[in-house]
C-alpha cells in the first residue's frame, strides 16, 4: 500500500479526469478542483455535489460504478463556488490584521 501526505493527496486530486472516492472530503475537494466524482458510498454529506451533476453516488457496486462512470464521462458539468471561493484564509488574514 501506498500512502500520500495530504499535498500529495491534493496534487494528485488535481492532476486526474474523475475522482472515485468513499472520502467525504475528498468528495468536497473535487468539486472544488472542478473535477466530477464517483461517490462509492451509500449516502453522502454534501448532496449540493449530487443535486449540481457533479456526483453520483454508486456505492460499493460494481454495475453502479461503471455505469456512473460511463455517465459522468459524457456529462458537461457546472462547479458553481458551492463553497466558497478559495480565498478564505486570505480574507480572515485581511480582517485579522485590519
Amino acid at each position: 500500500m501506498h500512502l500520500l501526505s495530504f499535498l500529495g493527496m491534493i496534487f494528485m486530486e488535481q492532476n486526474v479526469r474523475m475522482v472515485m472516492t468513499d472520502s467525504g472530503g475528498v468528495q468536497k475537494e473535487a468539486f472544488f478542483f472542478e473535477y466530477s466524482c464517483i461517490i462509492m458510498r451509500p449516502e453522502i454529506e454534501w448532496v449540493e455535489i449530487v443535486q449540481h451533476q457533479a456526483g453520483i453516488i454508486a456505492d460499493a457496486d460494481y454495475q453502479r460504478i461503471v455505469e456512473a462512470y460511463t455517465q459522468m464521462a459524457h456529462r458537461h458539468v457546472l462547479f458553481p463556488p458551492l463553497f466558497g471561493d478559495g480565498h478564505a484564509a486570505k480574507k480572515i488574514i485581511q480582517n485579522i490584521l485590519s
